[in-house]
C-alpha cells in the first residue's frame, strides 16, 4: 500500500487479498496533532507494527517518530526509502528560466502545525514594503499580501511561482519528507525551513542547487529573510554529507527500484504462519 492505512478495515481489505502486506509510512502526523484524523488510526498504526510484513519509509526522520509511538515487532521488516531527492525530477527548465519577480513565497495550510498564518503576520510586519504569495491559506487582511488557494491552480503555476520567488518560507512544525521545500531547491531558491532533524536528513542526501536556512523563533526568522532579500550571507545547511563514494541522489526511478527490492525481500522472508496470525487476529476482532 503506498499510502498509511487510516482503518483496519482497509487493513483487513488487504490481507485476505494477499499473502504478503507491506505499508509505507509517510509521517506520524495525523496522530501526533490528534485534530487531523479519526483516532481510530492509533489502533490501525499500532497493529501494522505488530503484524505487517513490511514498512517503508520515505525518511528516516519519519522512522524514528513511528518506532516510538508504535513498537515494530522484529519479524516485521523495515527500511527507509527516500523519495526523489534529484533536481530533475522536481524542475521545469522552461520554468526555471523566468527571472526572479518580487515576491516571497510561503507554503502551507490552515492545519494548526503548518504555522502559516502566524508566520505571515510577523513577516508582513517585519517586512511591510514587501510582496508576499501564499499558497495553501485562507485569506486575511494584510496589505501587500496575495492567496493562492490550494488545489485550485496547475502544478506549472505553482511551480512558476517557486521558480520566480526571491525567496520560499516554509513554517511547518512537522513533516515527514517536504516536497515543496524539495522544489524549490530544485529551481535554486533560498528556503527557510523551521529547525528539524528532517531538513538535516534531506540535505544530507541531496546536491540540489539552493539552499536551506533553517530559523526556531521570531528573530532567527527576521533575521534569516532579511540576509536573503538583502543578499548577505547566511548560515546554510550542508548538502551531500551521505552521498559518499560517487553516490546519486535518489531519484524516482531509483526509488522504485528500491521498494520493489524491499518488496522481494519481504516476500522471500514471509511464509503462511504469518498470514495464519494475521487472519486469526483480524477474526478475533471481528474484521
Amino acid at each position: 500500500m503506498p499510502n498509511q492505512p487510516w482503518a483496519l478495515e482497509t487493513v483487513a481489505q488487504l490481507h485476505r487479498h494477499a499473502l504478503v502486506n507491506i505499508f509505507n509510512i509517510l509521517d506520524t502526523i495525523a496522530w501526533d496533532v490528534l485534530y487531523a484524523v479519526d483516532l481510530r488510526v492509533e489502533e490501525t498504526w499500532r497493529f501494522i507494527a505488530a503484524h505487517a510484513d513490511g514498512l517503508a519509509y520515505i525518511s528516516s526522520f519519519s522512522r524514528q517518530r513511528f518506532q516510538p509511538r508504535f513498537p515494530v515487532k522484529p519479524c516485521v521488516q523495515e527500511r527507509v526509502i527516500h523519495l526523489s531527492l534529484d533536481g530533475n525530477d522536481h524542475s521545469d527548465p522552461a520554468v526555471g528560466a523566468h527571472a526572479p519577480l518580487d515576491h516571497v513565497l510561503l507554503f502551507g495550510n490552515d492545519y494548526d502545525h503548518k504555522d502559516l498564518v502566524p508566520t505571515l503576520q510577523i513577516l508582513s510586519d517585519a517586512f511591510p514594503l514587501q510582496k508576499f504569495m501564499v499558497l495553501g491559506a485562507a485569506s486575511c487582511a494584510l496589505p501587500r499580501v496575495e492567496y493562492v488557494p490550494s488545489g485550485q491552480v496547475s502544478g506549472d503555476e505553482v511551480h512558476r511561482l517557486i521558480a520566480t520567488a526571491q525567496a520560499v518560507v516554509f513554517p511547518s512544525h512537522y513533516e515527514g519528507f517536504g516536497l515543496p521545500v524539495v522544489e524549490s531547491l530544485a529551481y535554486g531558491r533560498s528556503v527557510l525551513v523551521r529547525k528539524s532533524a528532517l531538513w538535516d536528513e534531506i540535505a544530507a542526501h541531496s546536491c540540489l542547487p539552493g539552499r536551506m536556512i533553517e530559523f526556531d523563533d521570531k528573530v532567527s526568522l527576521v533575521e534569516g529573510l532579511g540576509r536573503v532579500l538583502a543578499g548577505l550571507p547566511v548560515n546554510e545547511l550542508s548538502c551531500a554529507t551521505a552521498l559518499t563514494n560517487g553516490v546519486r541522489p535518489p531519484n524516482w526511478h531509483s526509488y522504485a527500484l528500491d521498494l520493489l527490492d524491499f518488496v522481494e525481500e519481504c516476500l522471500h522472508r514471509t511464509d503462511i504462519v504469518r498470514w495464519t496470525e494475521r487472519e486469526h487476529t483480524l477474526t478475533w476482532m471481528k474484521l
